[in-house]
């Protein structure tokens, strides 16, 4: 028979002790794990930077004021204004910063991977000019993974975005795709903003994306009524597909573009990042993302640029501060993740099972009664 005392307190005490100490072992022994696909992630992000770096260069070679002194040059020379002709909405200075972080190519790889995609398979890409780094990142990702996108851009810009009517999206594709970064540039283009004709736009603005438009030599969609649009894209990916002979695999949309969601209401029903499925829902009007969805086709939705940002552990910007490692490629959650050391976690815990039982057994032996 085993009879105990208060003498056991002490024992139990020490072996609080240990635990803890155990547990400070395990927590401090946590050790950095690679996720997959850093080669791809890596070559996107490298790419990502160098676009930013020709585009800088560029824009100071032909004596463009930056839009800020105080931010990293490749930053102010992809930073737009807060308003031009052809400004469509309101837009976030932050999230506009946020998504020239080039480890976001390394997000939309990870992405593209987690969808299932492989060399060669077709991606049909919604742009606007909201959001260039982004759609940047897209490119990059795309390039990495050697995809085959098909891209049609709305050229209007929220604020902050590509509005320089001199140098807006189509123009930023066209120098990029001209040097050799990105593979492949917009097939065709609407102008954006309201109902994707640029309802709300001046006369000034829309002719100014017209001549974008006109000088990239993009096909202009243009058609009365939203609808007609969203069915003219719908039209345009698929006769591409076809002529490719594959079929589209992914759809990606970058920014709020009213074509792509169909209605700003819509907004509130479909979740950033990759969605593999959509619930069924009685959309006012289906943009083309939905109509992809409908297809069940992953679809790629880019926009909340912050909560994508911190759910891939990357750096963003804020109204008050830009962090210097923005623009660090390979840094964040997103490239390696933090896990318990195995072999670490499994010797302390035979150490502690060794000397619980050598303590039960000789508090055994002391309080046994003959």
């Amino acid at each position: 028979m085993y009879k105990t005392d208060l003498k056991s307190v002490r024992i139990l005490s020490v072996l609080v002790i240990l635990a803890l100490v155990g547990l400070i072992i395990v927590e401090t022994s946590q050790v950095n794990v690679p996720k997959p696909w850093q080669t791809e992630k890596r070559r996107a992000s490298k790419q990502m930077l160098r676009c930013m770096e020709t585009i800088k260069e560029y824009r100071l070679k032909k004596g463009v004021l930056l839009s800020d002194p105080d931010l990293d040059p490749r930053i102010a020379a992809l930073l737009g204004q807060n308003y031009t002709v052809i400004t469509t909405d309101r837009g976030s200075w932050s999230a506009k910063i946020s998504a020239m972080n080039p480890n976001f190519a390394a997000v939309v790889v990870s992405m593209f991977k987690e969808a299932g995609l492989r060399e060669g398979d077709v991606v049909a890409v919604g742009f606007t000019g909201s959001m260039p780094g982004m759609n940047i990142a897209t490119l990059c990702a795309i390039d990495a993974l050697k995809l085959k996108p098909i891209i049609i851009t709305s050229v209007g810009a929220s604020e902050w975005g590509a509005n320089d009517p001199d140098f807006t999206w189509l123009d930023i594709e066209a120098l990029l795709y001209n040097e050799g970064l990105i593979p492949a540039r917009s097939i065709a283009a609407s102008i954006g903003g309201g109902k994707d004709i640029g309802r709300g736009l001046s006369d000034l603005g829309q002719e100014a994306i017209r001549n974008a438009i006109a000088r990239n030599q993009v096909d202009l969609i243009y058609h009365k009524n939203l609808e007609a649009n969203i069915r003219h894209r719908m039209a345009i990916y698929d006769s591409v597909a076809k002529a490719m002979q594959r079929p589209i695999r992914a759809y990606v949309n970058v920014g709020g573009g009213v074509a792509s969601l169909g209605s700003t209401i819509n907004k509130k029903f479909i979740q950033s990042g990759l969605s593999k499925s959509m619930p069924r829902r009685n959309f006012p009007t289906k943009g083309a993302l939905i109509l992809f969805a409908e297809r069940n086709i992953p679809i790629i939705h880019l926009l909340e640029i912050e909560r994508l940002a911190r759910q891939y552990g990357i750096y963003s910007a804020s109204e008050e501060y830009v962090p210097a490692e923005l623009l660090e490629v390979g840094v964040g959650d997103v490239f390696e993740e933090r896990r318990y050391h195995v072999g670490i976690a499994a010797l302390v815990l035979v150490v502690l099972i060794g000397i619980i039982s050598v303590l039960v057994w000789k508090d055994f032996k002391r309080h046994r009664l003959p």
